[in-house]
This record gives C-alpha cells, structure tokens and sequence, in this order.
C-alpha cells in the first residue's frame, strides 16, 4: 500500500505513470515475442527521452511519456531536439490525451493504451 496517494498534476504521479508505461510496454514486447531493445537517452547538457526503442539495430522509436490530458508546446521540446540525431524514428508522445493526433513536425500523440498498440503493430 503506497503511503502517500499520487495527486495527478505531481511530479510524483507522473513518475509513476511513467514508470507504469513503461513497464506494460516492456511486458506486452517480451509476451509478444517481439525482437525489440528498450532504453532511454539522457545527454550531458540534460536532455532526456524518456524511452528508445530499437528494431533490428536501429533506433524506431524514440517516445516521451506524459500524465498530463492536455499537453502543452514544452512537452514536445526533447524530441524536436533530437529529431535530426533519430531522423529515421517515429517520435511518439503517450499520454492521457482523449484521441491520437499528430503535431505540425510529425510527432505523433496517442493515449497511452493506443500508443502501445502502435509500437507492437
């Protein structure tokens, strides 16, 4: 039983939501048999992204994960940042936004469930 209960807007719930995706993210690639490497990137200047997923050597997806509903324009900083260094990764955003989206510099946003589903299709 967790002694403090996570207030959604914390930096605590959205440690916890964070690490809740990605451990159903880690969970559903091995029961799905999928050849996939899991890491994250966090660079000497502070950079981080918060998941890197690799296909066949290759970085394919390099994710962000938010508990917000509604994101703002600073949720997207790290990955427009990286996207020349992951040039050939989907930048996706899982949150708790209502419906997948995609912003003016192809970084896609889904609701989390959905965003998982997409990484294992």
């Amino acid at each position: 039983m967790l002694e403090v209960k996570p207030a959604p807007r914390s930096s605590y719930y959205g440690d916890l939501f964070e690490a809740f995706v990605i451990s159903e993210i880690h969970r559903r690639i091995d029961y799905a048999e999928k050849q996939m490497r899991m890491s994250y990137l966090q660079t000497a200047d502070g950079l981080e992204i918060d998941l890197l997923i690799e296909r066949r050597g290759r970085v394919a997806f390099a994710i962000e994960i938010k508990s917000k509903k509604s994101l703002t324009v600073d949720d997207f900083s790290a990955l427009r940042r990286v996207a020349d260094d992951f040039s050939s990764a989907r930048r996706l955003v899982l949150c708790q936004e209502e419906r997948p989206r995609i912003t003016e510099d192809n970084i896609e946003v889904f609701p989390w469930a959905e965003g998982i589903d997409e990484i294992l299709a």
